[in-house]
C-alpha cells in the first residue's frame, strides 16, 4: 500500500469505516476498532454485536450498534 494512503487510512479515517455505538453509554466511535482500542473489547466481538450474529448478545457486558 502506497505511504499517502497508510497515512489517511489512520484509526477511523478509512472511507468505509462505520460508526458504532454503545447503547448502554450512547458513546459513539468512528468505527469499531476504534471502539476497541478505547474500550478494550476485541474488535471481532464488537462487530458480531453490531451485525447481531446468531447467539452474540453482548461484547464486554455491553450492546453495540451500527449508527
Amino acid at each position: 500500500m502506497a505511504i499517502w494512503k497508510k497515512e489517511h487510512y489512520k484509526l477511523g479515517e478509512h472511507p468505509r469505516a462505520k460508526k458504532v455505538m454503545c447503547v448502554e453509554t450512547g458513546e459513539v466511535f468512528s468505527c469499531a476498532k476504534e471502539a476497541s482500542v478505547k474500550t478494550g473489547i476485541s474488535r471481532p466481538r464488537i462487530t458480531d454485536v453490531a451485525n447481531k450474529k446468531q447467539g452474540r448478545k453482548t461484547a464486554g457486558g455491553y450492546k453495540w450498534k451500527w449508527v
